[in-house]
């Protein structure tokens, strides 16, 4: 397996991220994508509802960034953590079989 087919979950949250803040800037004008307060709101949805697993820590966060910024992280975070471990595991099972 290849480190990068681990990261799927990385880059649609940096893609849900970085359209959540483009539409933070911009979103005046995208009726469609945003509320009245130019927030991006679907985008922003898209990332909490996307990261469902972590809904009691963004509960925790609500007041803050951070909300948006830590499931960023931990997707990267925890399918590299999955991948080291589960490469020494196949590493160490080989090594077993081999006499």
């Amino acid at each position: 397996m290849i480190y990068r087919t681990v990261l799927w979950m990385f880059f649609v949250n940096v893609f849900l991220f970085s359209c959540s803040g483009l539409f933070d800037q911009f979103g005046g004008h995208f009726n469609i994508l945003s509320n009245s307060n130019s927030d991006s709101f679907l985008f922003s949805l898209a990332l909490i509802v996307y990261n469902g697993y972590l809904f009691p820590l963004t509960i925790i966060l609500e007041g803050s960034g951070l909300a948006l910024v830590v499931p960023v992280v931990l997707s990267f975070i925890l399918p590299s953590l999955g991948y080291l471990i589960g490469k020494k595991l196949h590493r160490n099972e080989q090594n077993s079989t081999d006499f």
